[in-house]
């Protein structure tokens, strides 16, 4: 398969693309610097320089490359920079979903949250709502994981809920402490879709 790697050289992104490789997808990474779309063609990826906040270039490189998926993980996290992070998923988002429907692309694979669900005793799952009346600085987070879900919810979605991460070389790396009481984590069901080659 032919997948479009956005974000490929963030925390979870440049993990990821040895990854599709290995299972033999012909995989184009896009970073926003220089350096980043080399760090991608050293992983044996074809890379392309966009910058998810310029809806024109994320069109040109959709066309260009004419994925049959596109596998978003545009965040900040390796910089920590949550209010980065929101704008992506509002804003990235909806330039990727754009760009992609302008080019015939129809499947997405959008990074979400597994714990942006209102708390509870027990694990949330697809039908929970999210926890869209939480303080700050967790209602920011929690919107854009609502902008994001519902604009990749606009094309054929799988979204992956990650859980609290320690990914080598991000400042979360080890534990931190949480500044929001613990909140459940989503569980997908069996018939959730999925992406296959």
């Amino acid at each position: 398969m032919n997948i479009l790697v956005a974000g490929a050289t963030g925390a979870v992104g440049r993990l990821l693309v040895p990854l599709l490789l290995k299972e033999g997808h012909q995989v184009t990474g896009v970073s926003r610097t220089p350096e980043g779309v080399e760090r991608v063609r050293r992983q044996g990826a074809s890379a392309v320089q966009a910058d998810a906040f310029d809806r024109d270039a994320l069109r040109r490189v959709m066309a260009a490359t004419a994925p049959d998926a596109v596998i978003h993980q545009l965040t900040a996290l390796s910089d920590a920079d949550g209010e980065t992070t929101n704008r992506l998923r509002r804003e990235g988002t909806r330039n990727l979903v754009d760009a992609a429907r302008s080019a015939g692309v129809e499947r997405i694979v959008a990074q979400s949250i597994s714990w942006a669900y209102v708390p509870g005793e027990t694990p949330a799952d697809e039908t929970e709502p999210l926890d869209l009346g939480a303080a700050e600085p967790r209602r920011g987070m929690v919107e854009g994981i609502r902008a994001l879900e519902e604009t990749a919810a606009e094309m054929e979605t799988c979204a992956t809920a990650s859980c609290t991460a320690r990914v080598p070389g991000t400042r979360r790396a080890a534990p931190w402490p949480r500044p929001w009481p613990a909140t459940r984590t989503r569980v997908f069901s069996p018939t959730s879709r999925r992406i296959s080659r």
